[in-house]
This record gives structure tokens, sequence and C-alpha cells, in this order.
């Protein structure tokens, strides 16, 4: 990510694959305390993506890795391809 946002500006967005389907809302971010990069996504799902989803936390929201997410008019597009 190149851009620089405040995490209150993206909390609460779109997240949406690469191919344009809507997978939920971003509820938080991972920071890695180590460096103070963004590590992982939090995605409040929608609930046909299920299916499709690898990593899910404790409250059943989506983790993605930062790397795997770029915005784009607004919205958050991860890729989700391995």
């Amino acid at each position: 990510m190149t851009d620089r946002f405040f995490a209150g500006e993206l909390i609460g967005r779109e997240v949406l694959t690469s191919g344009g389907r809507r997978i939920g809302i971003l509820a938080d971010l991972v920071i890695d305390c180590d460096d103070g990069t963004v590590a992982h996504l939090l995605v409040d799902p929608d609930g046909s993506v299920m299916s499709s989803v690898r990593r899910v936390d404790g409250l059943g929201r989506i983790v993605v890795s930062a790397e795997r997410m770029r915005t784009e008019s607004g919205r958050i597009v991860i890729n989700l391809d391995p």
C-alpha cells in the first residue's frame, strides 16, 4: 500500500475481491508492533463469502494479509487468490 490513510478513514469501508465481488466491511486493522506496519485486515463478512475464506478469527471476521490489499474508488480491494 503506497498511499497513506488514517485507520478511521478505512474502517467501515466496503471490501471487494479483485473480481468485484463484495465480501463485507472492514472492521479493524492488525498492526505489527515491531515495524509499525498494517499486518492484516479484519473484515466483517457478507454471509455468502464464507465458503471461499481461508482464515477467520475468533469473532468470525475474515483475516486478510495487508499485502493483498489496495484501495480503488473509495473501496478496499483484496486479492483472495493464493
